[in-house]
């Protein structure tokens, strides 16, 4: 595995091919929750990658990007799309630093060049100096350690548990800034578009602690009832994952085992899905 630099794992992101048979979407609940290769052991496809951003919206042009990287040679492309009532607010260049809308508005080195980077500082060494030095940093800050990998995760390795976590700060951000509600019908509406054009769309909410919870589902105006149900009538298939079995370390995200088995719990239920469907 090489290590990649935090700019060469985002550049990598942003400069996919289309070569894909599965495609994850959402914000770092999901790059940091979900591992491609784990999932892959248990799904007929070859080929999946994990395509979430910071802060990322479900809005148009990130998520008909994401279709983009999908293999339209593939028997069976499918997005696999995180919902939370923080995904479907609109993204604006200035409150997201790493998100979709920074890196996919700069002027990117080919993906060629940033692949020939990453061959130079791994065989030299750099890779893994500048890997030690950026966790060394983490560390006096007491941020979690970050490992990078090629098909888009980002494994987490917290310090400590954080005592309030995202729980507070969402609970402001709910009060001041609701769900956008024509986000949110654009993305039935897309989810329609992308089964009329062969893709299978598979939604599912990404597990929180009880305090994250309870505030999507008192303070975000977010309907979870009814989510499912327009969900899968636009056509998409909505996943119903075990909430409360993956704890996070600040509320919302989780570190690397349980994003491992958290990995291996989603991929279970499409296979599921899946044998059904057929």
């Amino acid at each position: 595995m090489p290590f990649l630099s935090t700019r060469q794992f985002w550049q990598l992101k942003v400069s996919q091919p289309p070569v894909h048979d599965m495609v994850l979407a959402g914000n770092s609940r999901i790059f940091l929750g979900l591992w491609p290769r784990q999932m892959a052991k248990y799904l007929s496809v070859r080929s999946i990658y994990n395509f979430s951003f910071v802060g990322c919206s479900l809005e148009r042009p990130y998520l008909e990007h994401a279709a983009r990287l999908l293999n339209h040679r593939s028997h069976s492309p499918s997005l696999v799309v995180g919902v939370s009532p923080h995904s479907l607010m609109r993204q604006t260049k200035s409150n997201h630093s790493l998100g979709y809308l920074h890196w996919s508005n700069r002027h990117l080195p080919k993906r060629e060049e940033v692949l020939r980077r990453i061959r130079r500082d791994n065989l030299s060494g750099l890779a893994l100096a500048r890997s030690l030095a950026r966790n060394l940093f983490f560390l006096t800050k007491g941020h979690p350690l970050a490992c990078y990998f090629l098909d888009g995760w980002e494994a987490s390795v917290p310090l400590r548990k954080e005592k309030e976590g995202y729980a507070h700060w969402m609970e402001e951000v709910y009060q001041k800034q609701p769900v956008d509600w024509a986000l949110l019908d654009d993305l039935f509406k897309m989810v329609s578009e992308f089964q009329s054009a062969g893709i299978k769309v598979y939604g599912f909410r990404p597990p929180g602690d009880e305090a994250m919870r309870r505030i999507e589902n008192l303070k975000s105006g977010l309907d979870f009832t009814r989510l499912p149900r327009r969900f899968e009538a636009a056509g998409g298939k909505w996943l119903k994952v075990d909430e409360t079995g993956f704890p996070t370390y600040d509320g919302v995200h989780m570190d690397f085992g349980t994003a491992i088995r958290f990995s291996r719990h989603l991929a279970g239920l499409i296979a599921q899905a899946e044998r059904k469907g057929a």
